[in-house]
């Protein structure tokens, strides 16, 4: 049986192996040393290396001084520090007996640089100097993705370091720290946000005012008040609209012969007939800044996505000139008179004639047989709109082939005989629908005209 001593002896062998199989360090694979530059991880062209490995050669043959140049594509778990400098004693760089010589290790992964600089060289060439090269000769190339470029620089730097010369350094440039950097960037954003806000504002507005665009005011009734107007962007298209052809709204001799001929259908009807002539439906200055809002919004969005050439400041000024040349372009007439389509011209032309439909009285008829001949010169639109009393003895087909031959005359410019005919025409069919049964008349018997 084994003495007390012995069993104290087995317990101290053991803590004393694990003890130092913990000190032991990893062991690491290293290149081979084939010369002054070892491309282990292949980062550099076959001319560079040429150029290295004479320009140590000579720097080695007139000093003693050695630098090695390495690259290294893995770190085995280690930190690159570590790495350098186990690989610094495992070459036994410093053959004349005296640690002179300066390794320079990088990492291409993580596009890391360490410098090992023996004793005998740090009162020479200190970490200061080498951070220097490192992070003003080396870096900047690596973030470009030229290597080669950054390992050579930052090797003749370390010569010229060495040497008691001053490494050619680029003129020093004041850099934002990561927090300035952020602020400077949140506050562009900040001002993209604030002015495409404001661009959408303003298309939203517009848009909004094209829905609810204040109806066209009688003439008439503007004689005894004044009649203020907004003139901008989209005053134009409504001036090129109206102007198109030869129209023109009908003179009080032209009015005088509409409202006699209302006079002679509703003496043989009920129905309480009344026109409305508007130089225009809507003045859609609204439709200009829309389609200046929307380019200068997605034009240099969708141009700067796909070419990657403006940056955040950039691409807002360019979203702004934007806007405000496709606003001046849109102030052309010829420009503006194509901005508004069709749909939206017709779209504006009948809202227009219902309103003018509710503002005329024609709903309150007392048999409901109030009739509307609603005409908008500018969209060259027309459209005959009736109250159930009509429309419960005429069904709506009737009217369609009127509507298309006033349609036509409008567009020939002949208001004023489109008129007379479409009234002639309705005449003949509410007498035999809606023939007379009482003497009132409901509603003046006028044109009204909308300017």
């Amino acid at each position: 049986m084994k003495s007390v001593s012995q069993w104290m002896l087995y317990v101290v062998m053991l803590l004393g192996g694990g003890l130092r199989a913990e000190a032991e360090p990893t062991a690491l694979v290293f290149p081979p040393m084939t010369g002054s530059v070892v491309d282990a991880a292949q980062m550099l062209d076959s001319q560079t290396t040429v150029r290295l490995a004479r320009l140590l050669r000579a720097h080695e043959q007139a000093t003693g001084e050695r630098v090695v140049v390495v690259t290294l594509a893995d770190l085995q778990g280690t930190s690159i520090e570590e790495f350098g400098a186990r690989l610094g004693d495992a070459w036994s760089l410093g053959p004349h007996g005296e640690d002179d010589s300066v390794l320079l290790v990088v990492y291409r992964d993580k596009r890391k640089v360490f410098m090992e600089v023996g004793a005998a060289l740090k009162d020479r060439f200190n970490e200061a100097q080498a951070s220097l090269i490192i992070d003003m000769l080396m870096t900047p190339e690596f973030d470009d993705n030229r290597f080669a470029v950054g390992i050579e620089r930052g090797t003749r730097a370390v010569i010229a370091a060495l040497g008691g010369q001053i490494p050619d350094y680029p003129e020093p440039t004041r850099q934002m720290s990561e927090y300035e950097e952020q602020a400077s960037d949140d506050q562009v954003w900040l001002i993209a946000i604030v002015l495409t806000l404001i661009v959408l504002g303003i298309v939203i507005i517009s848009i909004k005012r094209g829905a609810v665009a204040r109806p066209a005011r009688d003439r008439a009734a503007d004689r005894n008040g004044a009649l203020w107007r907004w003139r901008g962007f989209g005053q134009l298209v409504a001036d090129r609209l109206v102007n198109e052809g030869s129209m023109a709204l009908l003179n009080r001799d032209e009015q005088r012969q509409v409202a006699e001929a209302i006079d002679r259908v509703e003496q043989r009807t009920d129905a309480e007939l009344v026109t409305v002539l508007a130089a225009r439906a809507d003045d859609y200055a609204y439709m200009p800044l829309i389609w200046a809002g929307l380019i200068g919004l997605l034009l240099p969005g969708t141009v700067n996505y796909c070419v990657q050439w403006l940056s955040a400041d950039e691409l807002m000024l360019a979203q702004m000139s934007t806007f405000i040349v496709v606003a001046l372009v849109c102030r052309v007439s010829n420009v503006s008179a194509l901005l508004v389509p069709l749909s939206v011209r017709r779209w504006r032309a009948g809202n227009l004639a219902r309103r003018q439909f509710l503002e005329q009285n024609l709903h309150k008829t007392h048999d409901g047989t109030g009739i509307l001949v609603f005409v908008s010169e500018a969209e060259r639109y027309v459209e005959i709109l009736v109250d159930h009393g009509i429309a419960s003895r005429l069904h709506d087909d009737t009217w369609k082939a009127m509507v298309d031959v006033f349609t036509q005359q409008v567009r020939d410019g002949q208001t004023l005989q489109g008129f007379l005919g479409c009234i002639h025409a309705c005449g003949e069919l509410l007498a035999d629908h809606v023939p007379v049964t009482h003497g009132r008349n409901e509603l003046p018997n006028r044109l009204v005209v909308l300017g």
